[in-house]
């Protein structure tokens, strides 16, 4: 009876889909065991870091992630079809990396200021995707920038998006004095986003100004 009844009971158990791509996962693999991620191997697979430094007004930028198919889909998926289930699949399972990448210290205090999305668009999708992307570093995020102008840089040429000026402000900018700040955004194209935020901040003299990006395009991304 016994026997009949776990059997009964494991006939009725729900099987559990990928986040991403809805596949049956398998519970026994290591992140979902202990990291509960909820993804299959064929989706975990996908998340390759491919860590590049680089320099932006002698500031030091760090990206993650080749920008590929995979990742305009799931950044398609996760923005353009609010799918919030989504927000921990980017940097979660390499917080510690990450860290240990970005901190000069071990004691060090870093502050997040995430590059803003425009208000409606926040609205619209009841979330800001670079805030959520970035909250399971566990490091303070500091709201202070605000995107006062709705371009879309996709559909900008690469000379236009240098062009762009002005489409960020400050609220509270004394926040910034004095302290280490991680800019941290999505994704890198062409640096126009980051430039204007670099200079933004600059102005409010913070200790150090470092660049996080999860994904950077390159000439030879497809």
């Amino acid at each position: 009876m016994t026997k009949l009844n776990s059997l009964l009971k494991s006939s009725n158990q729900k099987t559990k889909l990928c986040k991403i791509c809805l596949s049956p996962i398998d519970e026994f693999s290591l992140p979902n065991v202990f990291y509960k991620m909820g993804l299959c191997n064929k989706c975990l697979s996908n998340f390759k870091l491919c860590i590049k430094r680089f320099l932006l007004y002698d500031f030091i930028c760090y990206s993650l992630f080749k920008y590929d198919q995979f990742a305009q889909g799931l950044l398609h998926q996760f923005k353009g079809c609010y799918d919030i289930e989504l927000k921990d699949t980017f940097l979660f399972l390499y917080k510690s990396a990450i860290k240990l990448l970005l901190f000069k210290k071990p004691c060090e205090k870093l502050y997040i200021v995430p590059i803003p999305s425009f208000r409606d668009d926040d609205v619209k999708r009841g979330f800001n995707h670079v805030e959520e992307m970035f909250k399971c570093l566990n490091l303070p995020i500091l709201k202070c920038m605000k995107k006062i102008v709705n371009i879309k840089q996709s559909s900008l040429h690469f000379e236009e998006r240098q062009k762009i000026q002005g489409r960020f402000i400050l609220e509270n900018e004394e926040q910034i004095e004095g302290k280490n700040i991680l800019i941290a955004d999505d994704v890198f194209t062409t640096g126009a986003t980051i430039k204007e935020a670099i200079r933004l901040i600059k102005q409010q003299n913070p200790k150090s100004i470092r660049v996080l990006v999860v994904y950077k395009v390159d000439k030879y991304d497809t």
